[in-house]
């Protein structure tokens, strides 16, 4: 696959939506890409359409933006809502790896903040996005028909939170006095996330509803009788199999 100027339209709408945690509005998307500096754009570009109050660069936009509705990669279901499918992830996923193994010369429109975004995804998606995703849909347990519809819509906030959680807490358990991780073999430490409140039951994906846990503990809070009270300063009293646990917090 080349690159071409319509590849690189193609992924600065599908990254800009991604940004935008998977769904924006036309506006919130085309604003995103011009705050970003995503693309290099011509002093036509800049101008007004003829018989249009818009911008030439947006109205090419939003006319690629239907290429890739009639190919599956966005969900045009609904009026000005630009929202990535699965399909979609996988092909921006696709195009970013393209993107980050060619020559800079050969890019006719992408700045350099497209360039380091899109390497940037490819990072991510190589590096943990399958992890996240199991921990993510272990937490939908009780909704497996919803899984693949709830993971397109969330799993990128629910990457950025568990990974700012893992490095505050040192991928240690936060189970008082567990604290067990060991060492990966890509040289990380390993820890698995998980939400008090499940997703199921609309459980919010803030700090206060999301743990970091060694895999026994995360297994116990899945299959075991579990009691989960309200926290108390840095303390949360949990009761597994009605042995007494404390979750503790920085």
């Amino acid at each position: 696959m080349s690159i071409t100027i319509t590849l690189e339209e193609k992924l600065v709408i599908l990254i800009s939506i991604y940004d935008l945690g998977g769904c924006g509005t036309k506006e919130e998307v085309l604003d995103n890409i011009d705050e970003k500096c995503y693309l290099n754009l011509t002093q036509s570009e800049k101008q007004y359409k003829e018989n249009r109050h818009e911008l030439v660069w947006r109205n090419t936009l939003a006319f690629e933006r239907k290429h890739l509705v009639q190919a599956g990669y966005l969900d045009g279901s609904i009026r000005n809502q630009w929202k990535i499918t699965s399909d979609g992830i996988d092909y921006m996923v696709e195009l970013c790896n393209l993107f980050s193994q060619s020559s800079p010369s050969l890019f006719k429109k992408s700045t350099s903040n497209l360039l380091v975004r899109a390497l940037n995804i490819k990072d991510e998606f190589s590096n943990d996005y399958s992890d996240r995703e199991k921990e993510f849909q272990e937490d939908l347990i009780d909704l497996e028909n919803e899984i693949e519809q709830v993971s397109i819509n969330r799993i990128k906030r629910y990457q950025k939170i568990t990974r700012d959680l893992k490095s505050k807490y040192g991928n240690q358990c936060q189970i008082e006095g567990c604290n067990f991780t060991f060492v990966q073999k890509n040289q990380k430490h390993y820890s698995e996330a998980h939400h008090l409140n499940p997703l199921a039951n609309n459980g919010s994906q803030d700090e206060e509803n999301v743990v970091i846990l060694c895999p026994n503990h995360h297994r116990m809070m899945h299959y075991a009788i579990v009691e989960v009270s309200e926290r108390k300063g840095f303390k949360r009293k949990l009761l597994i199999s009605n042995v007494e646990n404390y979750i503790v917090y920085k």
